[in-house]
């Protein structure tokens, strides 16, 4: 029997038709700094792309991380040509997600990547730790999502920053970019060079995402979406 799309139901031989993956495949641009941090998104929140990560996460079809991390690979080529020593650490989602989903999914997502871009295994990181008692974000504003995610997030105590490396943090979706500036927080100034993201959701106006990303948002067509962050 044909198969057909997880988000426009038409007949596909894989889990996104053409159509609906065709905004995973476009190339990804800084839309934002945080703490003077580059953000690096190739898709808005919304739509296939939506439905991608959702059923990449939350439903465990594993066919999807393809697609996703092409959606990341270009980010991390960027930096990758700029940083010889570069590694690819993944913030973690929470632990009773990990549990729940009986895998690391961001952290595999970013091993894909960082294979599509051309690293070898070992420039994966996974050195960022989360606290337990972390709440779920979704339904969070800026302010609730700042207070959740302070002290949230640690250096796992074996890895330790090394003074030669360079970073790329990998996350799914940005929201108000509270946990990617937390995650910035645990590494010395000037280590890390960029935040690769598959998908942007648009900021409310009291987030603190450096640079406004309604207008860049309006001028590719993107429409408000519900939030989300990993």
């Amino acid at each position: 029997l044909p198969l057909t799309c997880l988000h426009c139901r038409r007949p596909s031989r894989f889990s996104l038709c053409e159509q609906c993956v065709a905004p995973l495949r476009e190339v990804p641009r800084c839309v934002a700094h945080i703490s003077g941090v580059p953000l690096w998104v190739t898709a808005y929140y919304a739509g296939s792309v939506r439905r991608a990560i959702v059923a990449y996460k939350e439903e465990g079809i594993t066919s999807l991380r393809k697609p996703l991390s092409f959606a990341i690979a270009n980010g991390i080529a960027h930096f990758a040509q700029q940083y010889e020593d570069l590694a690819v650490v993944p913030i973690p989602s929470r632990i009773q997600a990990l549990r729940s989903r009986g895998e690391d999914a961001i952290g595999e997502l970013a091993l894909a990547g960082a294979r599509a871009a051309g690293l070898p295994p070992r420039a994966l990181q996974r050195m960022i730790h989360m606290n337990s008692l972390v709440r779920d974000q979704v339904g969070l504003g800026a302010a609730a999502r700042r207070e959740n995610m302070a002290g949230a997030l640690a250096l796992a105590p074996s890895s330790g920053a090394r003074a030669a490396t360079h970073f790329v943090l990998i996350d799914d979706v940005v929201t108000t970019g509270e946990t990617v500036r937390a995650a910035i927080a645990l590494f010395p100034p000037g280590k890390v060079v960029g935040v690769v993201a598959v998908a942007l959701v648009l900021a409310p106006p009291q987030s603190r995402l450096e640079k406004p990303v309604g207008e860049i948002a309006r001028r590719r067509g993107y429409r408000s979406s519900p939030t989300m962050e990993t």
